[in-house]
């Protein structure tokens, strides 16, 4: 794999078959790579709780209702992993994505 992921463009939440809204965080923290990733949330109301998380991790993301925006990163910072809390998966990927050491 590359050492820099390119940006998902555009991720839209749908029942089976499309794309799952519980993968949606994963791929959230993924797509801080080149470029601007574009998500919709069309399952949930208020999905978004795991961006916050990521924002304290230097991840440039905006939501406006349904729609979350993420814009790439240089680096996020070292974080200090809590993996008691929900969105736990989001966190791992974006630990391994910072820079030195995640605890």
């Amino acid at each position: 794999a590359p050492r820099r992921l390119n940006a998902v463009r555009h991720i839209r939440t749908m029942p089976y078959p499309g794309f799952p809204t519980d993968a949606q965080p994963v791929v959230m923290s993924m797509a801080l790579g080149r470029g601007t990733s574009i998500f919709v949330e069309n399952i949930f109301e208020n999905r978004y709780k795991h961006a916050e998380g990521l924002q304290r991790l230097g991840a440039k993301i905006k939501v406006e209702g349904k729609v979350a925006s993420c814009r790439r990163v240089e680096q996020l910072r070292e974080p200090l992993l809590q993996l008691a809390t929900s969105g736990r998966r989001r966190l791992v990927v974006a630990g391994l994505a910072a820079q030195g050491r995640t605890l």
